[in-house]
């Protein structure tokens, strides 16, 4: 027999023979192996599996009614439909109302016991607006009453985000708004101070002081054509109050008296002659006074005149300035134009903000008392759980083919592992191959036949 191991062959009738050698051991192993198996199938605990499906509405008001607050993207509802449904706050009510896993909250508390409820569900989008949690424990009378506790926990949940979502970018809008109007309130009143400052030097008012201009220059030419007037009349007076008239009347009275003086003296009172000279002298002194009062009035007229002239001479003076200042102020509209538009561009910025928040504002408080309405319609079980009838795992059918397939892999190995060990020579052809020698005699078995 050679030191060196010899690769072996087989026919069938040796693979045959093999198999009659092993077969009673890998029955055996066989046997035991679907028996520890049928044992562990059949002592595994029941599993009962509810579900629940949650339909998520496709909610969308109209666009020429309102904005909506919250996003009505389908994609992004289901997104997050899986993280709402497993959420420590609805876990954590369900676990707390039904006393699960009494075990895990006793070692690792209240996260145990969320943490192992996380385990036993699933939780699948169902087509494009649905989703479906499902449940599986041990205690059948558990499973769909949790399944219910955590779709209703979702659709709570749901509805106060929406509902907060919407609140929140309310919140946001008036907060902006409330800034906004600060800022338009500020903007608006530096914009009254600039124009008080410079008023009548704004870029809108240029048209009004050149007419204004226009207009005095026009009336500074009337005034200056009145005072030339007024000095034209004022040359044609006389420059003194007296005249050749109130001479010959004073001399004419003086002859007068002096012959009425003459008569009084020669004839009595009631003489026709003394009579006439004073009549005469009344007349003439009348005519005197007359001449006198024309002269004053001429006097007065001159110096009337002198003060029409003087006032009408300070008008154009006041005209002239008028015309300058007006003719200033249009000139320095040029030097304030550009501020005074940068004021305007921010305060019209900021009142274009002020009316689209004002909107926003408005549509804000539609959408959150629509949410406030509609979010518990938006998200609702269509499909409520059941209570199982039957258990949903294990499948013991399924498991005991698995054990009998493990079993004969099992009894297969072992006969294989123990044919392979043995280095029993059985037939010459094995002796030739082991010894390397001719074969001299084979001594055939002998086997006794009992009656």
């Amino acid at each position: 027999m050679r030191g060196e191991t010899m690769e072996r062959g087989y026919t069938l009738e040796e693979l045959w023979a093999a198999v009659h050698r092993r077969a009673r051991i890998g029955l055996l192993a066989f046997g035991a192996v679907v028996v520890l198996g049928a044992v562990v199938v059949a002592t595994l605990p029941n599993e009962y599996r509810a579900e629940a499906t949650i339909i998520l509405e496709p909610y969308r008001a109209h666009p020429e009614m309102v904005t909506p607050s919250v996003t009505p993207l389908m994609e992004d509802r289901l997104r997050v439909a899986k993280q709402q449904l497993l959420s420590r706050p609805v876990l954590e009510k369900v676990v707390n109302d039904f006393n699960l896993y009494a075990d895990a909250r006793a070692k690792g508390g209240i996260d145990g016991a969320i943490d192992m409820l996380r385990k036993h569900l699933e939780v699948h989008p169902d087509g494009e607006s649905a989703v479906v949690v499902g449940y599986r424990t041990s205690e059948k009378d558990k499973a769909a009453p949790v399944v219910q506790g955590i779709a209703d926990g979702y659709v709570r949940a749901n509805a106060d985000l929406r509902t907060g979502q919407a609140q929140r970018v309310l919140d946001i809008i008036r907060d902006e708004l409330a800034s906004v109007q600060g800022q338009l309130d500020k903007a608006e009143a530096k914009l009254r101070d600039f124009k008080r400052e410079h008023d009548g030097e704004l870029p809108e008012q240029v048209e009004g002081n050149l007419h204004e201009a226009d207009r005095m220059t026009r009336l500074l030419e009337s005034t200056q054509g009145y005072v030339h007037a007024l000095d034209a009349r004022l040359a044609g007076m006389p420059t003194t109050p007296t005249s050749a008239e109130t001479e010959r009347l004073a001399i004419a009275e003086s002859d007068l008296l002096r012959q009425l003086t003459h008569a009084q003296a020669v004839y009595t009172s009631d003489h026709p002659e003394p009579q006439r000279l004073a009549r005469e002298l009344q007349s003439i002194r009348e005519q005197k006074q007359k001449v006198i009062d024309s002269l004053r009035d001429q006097v007065r007229e001159r110096e009337n005149l002198k003060k029409q002239i003087v006032k009408a001479q300070d008008d154009a003076s006041g005209i002239e300035a008028r015309i300058k200042t007006a003719h200033d102020k249009a000139e320095a509209a040029a030097r304030w134009g550009a501020e005074l538009a940068v004021l305007e561009r921010d305060r019209d910025m900021l009142r274009d903000k002020y009316k689209s928040l004002s909107s926003r504002k408005v549509e804000g408080e539609v959408s959150l008392n629509l949410e406030q309405k509609s979010a518990p319609l938006a998200t609702h079980v269509v499909d409520p759980p059941a209570a199982p009838s039957t258990p949903a795992a294990p499948d013991r059918i399924k498991l005991f083919m698995v054990v009998l397939a493990l079993a004969a892999g099992v009894a297969v190995g072992l006969g294989t592992l123990l044919e392979a060990r043995d280095s029993s020579v059985r037939t010459p052809e094995q002796a030739r191959q082991q010894v390397g020698v001719p074969l001299l005699a084979v001594v055939p078995s002998l086997r006794s036949n009992k009656g």
